[in-house]
C-alpha cells in the first residue's frame, strides 16, 4: 500500500493503468510495478525523477508506439464498444476510435487508440496509445477510410473536447460522443452514422458535473 501523502503520483498512475481498458497494458504492468518500487524513495521534485515517471508513464500508455507508429497510408478508422450488446445490469461499455498500425510475424495487430481512459474521478487522454489487439469480444462499427491528415485531425478533435477528468457522472462513453459530434461539424463523418452509432451502443449525453464538495 503507498503511503498517501509521498505516493499519491504514484498511485495515480498505477490507477490509470489499471482502467486503461486494453490489453496492451498488461503486458507491461508488472515491469512497471518493480520500476516504481525503485523509484518511490526518490525526491519526487527532481527532474531526475519527474523524467523518470514520465517515461514509466509512456511505457503504459503507450507501450508498441516506437515500433508500430502511425504512417501516412489511408486507413480504415473504427468505433468499438465492449460486448456485444447493452449489458443487462446498466454497467456502461468501454468505446474507442481505432486503426490498425501494424502486425507482427505471429499475426499480433497493433492499434492506435483514442480514447478516455481512467475511472469516475480520475480520467485522462492520452493522445497517442498503440496497443496490442487481445482477444475480446466486441461490438465494431466503421466511420471509415481516413488519410492520414484526417487521423490527425481526428487527434486533434479528441484532444479539444472539453472533459471534467474529476467526473463521477460523465465518462467515455459521453466523451466520445463528443468526439464524433466534432467530426460530424468537421464533415469527416455524417450524422446518420452517428445516430446509427449511438442507437447501438448507446451512447451516454453529458449532464451537468455534481457541486464541489465543499465540506472539508
Amino acid at each position: 500500500m503507498f503511503h498517501k501523502a509521498k505516493h499519491h503520483m504514484l498511485a495515480t498512475e498505477l490507477w490509470e493503468v489499471l482502467w486503461i481498458g486494453s490489453g496492451g497494458a498488461l503486458d507491461v504492468l508488472g515491469t512497471f510495478v518493480q520500476q516504481l518500487v525503485c523509484v518511490s524513495s526518490g525526491d519526487q521534485s527532481s527532474p531526475l525523477f519527474r523524467a523518470s515517471m514520465g517515461a514509466r508513464r509512456n511505457l503504459v500508455i503507450n507501450p508498441f508506439g516506437d515500433r508500430y507508429p502511425d504512417d501516412d497510408s489511408a486507413k480504415l478508422v473504427m468505433v468499438q464498444a465492449d460486448g456485444l450488446e447493452y449489458a443487462a445490469n446498466g454497467s456502461d461499455r468501454h468505446v474507442l476510435v481505432y486503426w490498425l498500425n501494424g502486425t507482427d510475424n505471429h499475426g499480433e495487430r497493433y492499434m492506435q487508440l483514442v480514447h478516455l481512459t481512467g475511472g469516475p474521478g480520475n480520467y485522462s487522454f492520452f493522445s497517442t496509445s498503440v496497443q496490442r489487439q487481445p482477444p475480446q469480444t466486441v461490438t465494431l462499427y466503421e466511420l471509415g477510410t481516413f488519410t492520414r491528415a484526417q487521423r490527425d485531425q481526428i487527434i486533434a478533435l479528441a484532444r479539444a473536447v472539453r472533459f471534467d477528468k474529476r467526473s463521477y457522472v460523465n465518462n467515455c462513453q459521453t466523451w466520445l460522443r463528443d468526439v464524433l459530434e466534432a467530426m460530424v461539424n468537421a464533415d469527416l463523418i455524417s450524422r446518420a452514422l452517428l445516430e446509427e452509432i449511438d442507437a447501438g451502443i448507446p451512447l451516454k449525453t453529458r449532464v451537468p458535473e455534481l457541486p464541489a464538495d465543499t465540506s472539508a
